[in-house]
Formats: structure tokens, C-alpha cells, sequence
């Protein structure tokens, strides 16, 4: 055992540990949606049992109990679909599971099948093997190897279909409710995406890794020790958003909430771009954080598809962009107003209609090119009126 290995030993150990309490969590806490936290703890046990047969096998625990090794192989073909379905979930709560989704468990059990020979070895030639098998010592069971290394590649890329289509999904929702609502659904879409790039990026990485080493001759148990490694930060990372952000991993989307009233729609616009400005002026809607499109339709005596459609063809945005402008600019003027000395950056801008300092940090910094900070601090050197009133 080289040093390189009892070095990531106590690493991928934590990780086995902290990926068996993360998917216990998931299982029974009652936040979010539950459909949805299943997924994520099959996703979060199967890397889990992952690492743990590299702890196994590098600590070499692997002679003393070699059958625990590569059980949970066939399920990484679970990962992915598991994966679709934790956004399909949170995207759609009220889906339930139908008979064709089991489906998708076809490619985990071909796998099983085809590996029955490994794990119905005797305890000493299994033992051999998985020698082979991570430290290239040589016991007369290559074809083994060269079989289990076609298949891993043929099956791999099939998986990378189940991420794209959440992309895909994830990518089309965010601009179908941007047309309709301002609230911070919109902000957790924009987050999933980005964790479902990055998970992208992570299989890629994996994947990239597994072709380097068959077509340079690496040693699998270098291969485990790098992905694996990253597999144990992947799962670290998910821990961190489970106690840092909770509201973002077991958030609840009310499809209730949304009303898009696409019965009955029309091409008409009833409402003019003047009366709908004069109501955004006067009434402050926007001050409302689930402010809705069908909120302005009843305002206006129209329908929601021909406020979007304004809103779209008079100012070249989305609801969520037009909504989001206003209350920018109630932040300034609130912010510059003796009337709200007493709130924090983050309680004004509150008050204007965000829900969240996250996303009112970013959207801020995208309309303006700054954070809330420096803009302060730009109005505080480029001007002595900081004072006064909003007017």
C-alpha cells in the first residue's frame, strides 16, 4: 500500500460516513419535497457505497471481506435516472410514479447479470482478482478486466442522456415562468441549473478520467483514488448546502401558485403600456415579493397572456425582468432616503419585494454592474445628498 493511498483513506472514510448521514436525513426529514429527497439519498447512497469499496479495497480490508466489493457497481446505472427524477420532482411535485419508470432500472440489472461471474467467486480468487483488478497484479483474469471496461464505457455515456434532459427541463421552466412570476421559484430554478451543470461537469470529469487511464495503461486503483476523491468533495458540497442553504435543497414549489389562465387566451391587448406604467408607479405592486402576472391582469382588467405579451413586445423583457427593475430602483431611492436610515442594505431591499439576499445581490449587481456595497459607496463619494428625501 503506498503512502498516496493512506493518505485519502481518512478522506474517502469521511466521506463514506457523511454520504450514510446525509442520506439518512433525506429519507425521514420532513422540508421539501419527499419525492424529490428520496432521489437524492439514492443518488447520495450509491456514491456513498462507491467510496466505500475503495476504502475497502485501499485500506486492505479488501482480504478480509473481498464480497463487499463493487456491490453497489450495478446501481451506478441508478445515478442518473435517480438524478432526472430529484428535478423532475421538485419541478412538479404532485407527479407521481408511474408503471414505465421502472424502466429505467433495465440498464442496472443487465449490468448485475453481467457481472454475476465476479460475484460468484470463491472468497480466495475473488480476493486474486480484485488485486488484479486495482493493482494490476498479474493472476491470469485480464479478460475479466478488458470485458468490465467495455461495458463501463458503453454503459457511461447513455447516463449523461438523464443530466442533459434535466438541463434541458430545468432551462425551459425558468423561461416559462419568467413570463408570469417575480418570486423566488424563479431564483431556486436559476440554482438547480447551476448544480445540475456542475453535476454535469463532474460526470464528464469521471468519465474523461476512466478513457486517460485505459488508453495510457493506469492502474484502476489510481483512477478510484481520483474520482472517488472527487466523488467524497461532491458529496461535502451537497452537506454544506444542506446546513448552509436548506431553503435551496428542500425547497416546495406550489404549482397552485401559479395561475397562467392560458384558457381562453388571445392575441388582444386590452391594456396599454401607459395604464400599465401608471399602475407600476402609483400602486407599487412590484413591493409585493409574490407578485404574479395575473395579480397585474386583475389590476388592469385583462388577461395574463396580454400583460406578458406587452410587457414583452413594449419593453423587450420578461415579467421577471420587468418586475425586478422596479424594485431595483425603489432600492436606490430607499436607500438614499433618510426615511429608511434604520434598515440594513438587506432590510431595504426586502421591503422593495425581494425575498431573498441572494437574489438580490445578483440581480442588483446584473442591472447595475455592481453589489449593493459599492454602489453605497459610489453614491457616498460622487455625491453629498445622501440625505435627502426620495422625491
Amino acid at each position: 500500500m503506498s503512502n498516496a493511498f493512506t493518505f485519502i483513506i481518512p478522506l474517502i472514510g469521511i466521506g463514506v460516513l457523511q454520504g450514510i448521514m446525509l442520506s439518512y436525513i433525506l429519507l425521514f426529514i420532513k422540508k421539501g419535497t419527499t419525492k424529490a429527497n428520496i432521489m437524492l439519498a439514492i443518488v447520495v447512497s450509491i456514491y456513498s457505497g462507491n467510496i466505500f469499496t475503495s476504502f475497502v479495497v485501499f485500506s486492505g480490508l479488501y482480504t478480509s471481506i473481498p464480497h463487499s466489493v463493487l456491490v453497489f457497481y450495478p446501481l451506478n446505472r441508478l445515478v442518473c435516472p435517480a438524478f432526472y427524477f430529484f428535478v423532475l420532482f421538485l419541478l412538479n411535485p404532485k407527479r407521481s410514479f408511474k408503471w414505465y419508470d421502472i424502466l429505467h432500472v433495465i440498464p442496472a440489472l443487465y449490468v448485475f447479470y453481467t457481472t454475476l461471474p465476479f460475484y460468484t467467486l470463491p472468497f480466495f480468487e475473488k480476493t486474486l482478482l480484485i488485486e488484479e483488478l486495482w493493482f494490476g497484479h498479474r493472476y491470469g483474469v485480464e479478460s475479466f478486466r478488458i470485458r468490465d471496461l467495455i461495458r463501463g464505457v458503453l454503459m457511461s455515456e447513455p447516463k449523461l442522456i438523464y443530466i442533459i434532459i434535466s438541463i434541458f427541463l430545468l432551462k425551459k421552466a425558468g423561461s416559462t415562468y419568467k413570463q408570469y412570476s417575480s418570486n423566488t421559484f424563479i431564483d431556486f430554478i436559476d440554482w438547480l441549473r447551476r448544480f445540475t451543470n456542475f453535476y454535469l461537469c463532474f460526470l464528464l470529469a469521471t468519465i474523461a478520467t476512466g478513457f486517460i487511464a485505459s488508453m495510457f495503461g493506469i492502474s484502476a486503483s489510481k483512477t478510484e483514488a481520483v474520482t472517488h476523491l472527487a466523488t467524497t468533495f461532491f458529496i461535502h458540497y451537497i452537506v454544506f448546502i444542506a446546513i448552509k442553504q436548506p431553503e435551496k435543497l428542500f425547497y416546495v414549489f406550489d404549482t397552485s401558485k401559479l395561475r397562467f389562465d392560458k384558457e381562453k387566451q388571445t392575441d388582444q391587448i386590452d391594456a396599454s403600456i401607459t395604464s400599465l406604467l401608471l399602475l407600476m408607479e402609483n400602486e407599487k405592486p412590484y413591493l409585493d415579493p409574490d407578485l404574479k402576472v395575473h395579480n397585474l391582469a386583475t389590476m388592469l382588467h385583462t388577461t395574463p397572456h396580454s400583460i406578458s405579451k406587452l410587457i414583452n413586445q413594449e419593453k423587450e423583457v420578461n415579467f421577471y425582468t420587468f418586475i425586478n427593475e422596479y424594485r431595483v430602483n425603489e432600492f436606490k431611492k430607499r436607500a438614499n432616503s433618510n426615511l429608511y436610515s434604520h434598515l440594513t442594505l438587506l432590510g431595504i431591499a426586502l421591503s422593495v419585494g425581494f425575498n431573498s439576499k441572494s437574489s438580490f445581490n445578483r440581480i442588483f449587481k446584473k442591472q447595475t454592474g455592481m453589489t449593493p456595497s459599492e454602489y453605497m459607496k459610489s453614491k457616498k463619494v460622487s455625491s453629498s445628498n445622501i440625505g435627502t428625501s426620495v422625491e
